[in-house]
């Protein structure tokens, strides 16, 4: 059986491919310069983000000499019985959400502990807002309890044609410090798996910054319109801006950024946000127009941000912020 669908597994992998050379054509960036996990050896869970069905087939193609199993909810009701053996000749392991079934996890640690590759997307649906959303818990337990590393994978799904998918492979996460099982409670999972989330976006926000810097860095004194990222000086650097109007600049730190506290994602006037200065508007290229979001999706997406904190100034700062609400 495990010969027969692994057949129907790679067969569809080898015929996709050119159209993963066409329309996906995904570039693949390592949070690790040693390129950790560029090949996963012996048992892991890989966990990702997820936006689009084609997110697995992807990663499946990423690792394409290895058999990835991965966990899907279980949508298809009533012609269940009719798709549920195709979906797993592809390699799912199925939750069944109607019944509350915990079967999921018992066949995920079946295949863990024969050294397979398990792919969970931890955030339990497709996710389309703007950045992850918080994860479900239940894979680090998973982890736990199979003593197995987790391999986290950040994707920009973007999709689309003449676009290009961008994913980040990121450094392996060890939680058998925290063995063993039985003693943990449900609040020190959470706990656990609040803290792989801020890493997770942390290695989101190192594929957008490493993603944006093919763009220039080309700034004039123009007066800025909506959705525009502007700059103003600040002596040894810049800090930026969204520009939505002259009552509302949505910017990562300044003026509200105090000691001891948590830089924040704020709104300001314009003349607050200038300080007296005169701000630079970021010029675009033809290429760069193009990859620019909508003006209702830039404004959108930066007011969702208000009030975030995460401040990283190699990752996440105030520069990275604007790139990322601006670019898709």
């Amino acid at each position: 059986m495990q010969l027969w669908t692994g057949f129907w597994y790679y067969l569809g992998l080898i015929t996709s491919y050119i159209f993963n050379l066409l329309f996906v054509r995904t570039k693949v960036f390592y949070e690790d310069e040693t390129k950790e996990n560029k090949i996963i050896r012996g048992k892991a869970i890989i966990i990702s983000n997820h936006q689009n069905p084609l997110d697995g087939y992807v990663i499946a193609h990423k690792y394409w000499s290895r058999r990835i199993y991965y966990v899907i909810a279980d949508f298809f009701k009533s012609k269940k019985q009719i798709i549920k053996p195709f979906i797993r000749v592809s390699g799912a392991v199925i939750v069944d959400r109607d019944n509350f079934s915990f079967d999921f996890f018992e066949e995920g640690k079946r295949l863990l502990s024969r050294g397979k590759l398990l792919l969970i997307f931890p955030e339990g649906r497709f996710s389309f807002a703007y950045e992850p959303i918080r994860f479900i818990y239940s894979y680090v337990a998973l982890a736990i309890q199979s003593n197995t590393m987790i391999v986290p994978i950040a994707s920009d799904s973007n999709y689309g044609l003449f676009n290009r998918v961008h994913i980040m492979v990121g450094k392996s996460i060890d939680l058998s410090v925290y063995g063993p099982f039985g003693s943990l409670t449900k609040d020190k999972l959470k706990e656990i798996n609040e803290d792989i989330y801020r890493q997770f976006i942390l290695l989101y926000y190192r594929l957008m910054k490493r993603k944006n810097n093919k763009y220039r860095n080309k700034y004039i004194f123009t007066y800025p319109q909506v959705g525009d990222i502007i700059r103003i000086s600040m002596g040894t650097h810049y800090h930026y801006g969204i520009f939505v109007s002259c009552d509302e600049v949505i910017q990562f730190g300044l003026p509200l950024n105090q000691p001891d506290r948590d830089v924040v994602v704020n709104a300001a006037t314009l003349d607050e946000f200038c300080s007296g200065k005169i701000p630079e508007v970021r010029s675009l290229t033809r290429k760069e127009r193009r990859n620019r979001r909508k003006t209702e999706d830039i404004v959108e997406y930066a007011r969702s941000c208000l009030g975030k904190i995460g401040y990283n100034v190699s990752a996440n700062n105030c520069y990275h912020f604007a790139n990322r609400v601006v670019f898709k």
